[in-house]
């Protein structure tokens, strides 16, 4: 694995700017055809795109790139020595956590299934327990 560094991190932000730069000038392919924007992309930026495909993808394909932002924030915390990579790790977990799965496991319709589920154990238990005295 190669090491971060922060001219690695500017570099990365430099040719983000960049592909940003390349989505805006084509504004009405990045709003209308996304997979056509990422062939765009990856023809004027072949190097980057194969390096970091995924990012291209996240910058062409997410509506909100806050969460990509905040991950190279915190790698520059990292490589300023102010946070451990352990501690960047827990705090990206945490904020992905935070968007995309406790939204989920908080849902209506998962919380009621699982107190279902929970008085459903607890009468198969009581169940049990009356038919061992009987």
């Amino acid at each position: 694995m190669s090491e971060i560094s922060n001219q690695n991190m500017c570099n990365m932000a430099d040719e983000i700017i960049k592909v940003l730069a390349t989505c805006n000038k084509n504004k009405e392919t990045w709003q209308k055809e996304k997979y056509a924007m990422i062939r765009i992309i990856q023809a004027e930026h072949p190097k980057f795109y194969e390096t970091y495909t995924r990012v291209c993808r996240i910058l062409v394909l997410e509506e909100n790139i806050d969460p990509l932002l905040a991950m190279m924030k915190t790698f520059a915390g990292v490589q300023n020595g102010e946070l451990s990579l352990d501690k960047a790790n827990e705090v990206i977990t945490k904020g992905l956590n935070a968007k995309y799965v406790d939204p989920v496991l908080n849902s209506d319709e998962l919380v009621k299934e699982r107190e279902k589920k929970i008085k459903e154990e607890k009468n198969k238990k009581s169940n049990n327990k009356i038919q061992v005295i009987e």
